[in-house]
């Protein structure tokens, strides 16, 4: 029912209809292809908002059509984000990345994980990853999280014996269930003008900086982060939160207490994928497989 693995169902064929757009003080945006994990992904240029439906092979405009579509399987938008060329997807099967609609890569389980950085993207493969510049690290698994701060690119992975990687060095994993690693971020935490590497580690319902916790929950907490406009604010999705994996959105300010933003309904799955745009923190809730997924959006604080 609750779909947590790294994108591995069959997805559903395309559909060229647009989601419902966010209008005046809307900010709700529903996916209407059903099993389409309408909201598992979702990248931004700091204005605009972009969303994936992995599972039914589209990526999508918030405020229009779809901008990317793949066959049927090929979990187009898997990997997604934005670039200084243009928005980069990930299709892993059978493997391309795309720039702009133009193919940058295409190499068999490329794109499954995208992170991008001042020297271009990262894309995962099915043992590491590889750069735009023909860069590559050999992890022996694919990663679940990818940051790329334009010299060093960071790997994570949920579950075996390593957590993280910098460049090839290995962190061994602190615990056999946290699942740190799930996620990566660059993120100022306690605003003082410098940025910290997040790890996210769902497994444990925490949040870490070297080591060191700076935000704990439950129902997954650490699932998605995101940076807030301002610094030493982080938003943290936690989609298995409340009864039957509604999910929920947090906010940690300066490293304080999680404060919740948004919750969902049973099995939305609400917190799954955040992102900051033009002022407003959203969360992704694909659902379960029979759900279209939906998008909301608050006001950040």
């Amino acid at each position: 029912m609750i779909r947590r693995a790294a994108l591995a169902a069959l997805g559903l064929a395309a559909c060229a209809t647009a989601p419902q757009p966010p209008g005046e003080g809307n900010r709700l945006i529903r996916g209407l292809v059903p099993d389409g994990g309408f909201g598992a992904r979702l990248a931004t240029d700091g204005e605009r908002l972009w969303i994936a439906a992995p599972f039914a092979g589209i990526v999508y405009a918030a405020a229009g059509g779809p901008v990317a579509e793949g066959a049927a399987g090929s979990f187009t938008g898997a990997g997604l984000a934005w670039t200084a060329e243009g928005l980069a997807v990930g299709a892993p099967v059978p493997g391309t990345v795309t720039v702009d609609g133009q193919i940058e890569l295409s190499e068999a389980g490329v794109g499954g994980i995208l992170a991008v950085g001042p020297g271009g993207w990262v894309a995962s493969t099915p043992t590491g990853w590889v750069a735009a510049d023909g860069t590559r690290g050999e992890l022996g698994r694919r990663p679940d999280a990818l940051l790329f701060d334009g010299t060093t690119v960071r790997a994570g992975a949920a579950f075996g014996p390593i957590a993280t990687w910098s460049g090839t060095t290995p962190t061994p994993r602190a615990s056999e269930i946290d699942e740190a690693g799930a996620t990566l971020l660059l993120c100022d935490t306690d605003g003082d003008g410098t940025t910290e590497v997040l790890v996210g580690a769902p497994g444990s319902g925490e949040v870490r900086t070297d080591g060191v916790v700076i935000a704990s929950g439950s129902g997954r907490f650490g699932a998605a982060l995101a940076c807030g406009t301002a610094p030493g604010m982080l938003y943290i999705g936690a989609p298995a939160a409340g009864e039957l994996h509604a999910g929920a959105l947090y906010v940690v300010d300066h490293r304080g207490p999680p404060t919740p933003l948004l919750v969902g309904a049973a099995r939305d799955e609400l917190g799954t994928a955040v992102a900051v745009a033009a002022g407003w923190v959203y969360a992704g809730a694909p659902g379960p497989a029979a759900a279209t997924g939906y998008v909301r959006g608050v006001p950040e604080p």
